[in-house]
C-alpha cells in the first residue's frame, strides 16, 4: 500500500509540474494567471482521454471549481490558439486534450464511448494512411472486445 501511495503522490506531482510549466509559458505570452486556467490545464494532464467542455465543467466541480460554459469554452479557445491542446471532434462533440507527442489518432468505443489514443508510431502511420484515402477526420469507430 505504501508503494501505491508514493506512485500516486509522483503522478500528481508530475500532472501538477506539468500544469505549473504550461502556465508559466503561456504567462510569458501575456496571458493571465488564472485559478480556472491552472485547474483546466490540471484536469487535462490527468485525463487519459479528449474531454469535451461539459465532461471538464464535472471534472472540476470534483475538485470544488464551478465555472459557467462560457468561460470554459474560453479557456478551450485560447489553449487551442496558444497550441496548448488539440481538438477532435468525438461522435459529434468537440473535444480537446494535451498530448506530449502532438497529433494522434484516437479509437473511439461505440458501446461505451470509452476513447483510446493511438500510441503506436507505426500504427499511427497506418492510421493516417487509411485518413487520408478515406479524407475522414482522425478517429475510428471500433466495439471492445
Amino acid at each position: 500500500m505504501p508503494y501505491l501511495k508514493k506512485q500516486l503522490s509522483c503522478v500528481i506531482s508530475k500532472i501538477m509540474t506539468l500544469a505549473e510549466t504550461t502556465l508559466n509559458n503561456l504567462v510569458k505570452k501575456g496571458l493571465r494567471r488564472t485559478r480556472l486556467r491552472r485547474a483546466v490545464l490540471e484536469v487535462l494532464f490527468e485525463s487519459r482521454s479528449p474531454l469535451s467542455v461539459t465532461e471538464m465543467k464535472c471534472a472540476l466541480s470534483k475538485q470544488g471549481i464551478r465555472p459557467n460554459k462560457t468561460s470554459l469554452y474560453r479557456e478551450m479557445e485560447i489553449l487551442l490558439r496558444t497550441s496548448v491542446a488539440e481538438e477532435t471532434t468525438i461522435s459529434g462533440t468537440r473535444k480537446i486534450y494535451i498530448s506530449e507527442s502532438g497529433h494522434h489518432h484516437h479509437f473511439v468505443c461505440t458501446a461505451c464511448k470509452e476513447t483510446l489514443c493511438v500510441s503506436s508510431p507505426e500504427l499511427e502511420s497506418r492510421l493516417a494512411q487509411v485518413q487520408q484515402i478515406l479524407q475522414k477526420n482522425q478517429n475510428f469507430i471500433c466495439f471492445c472486445l
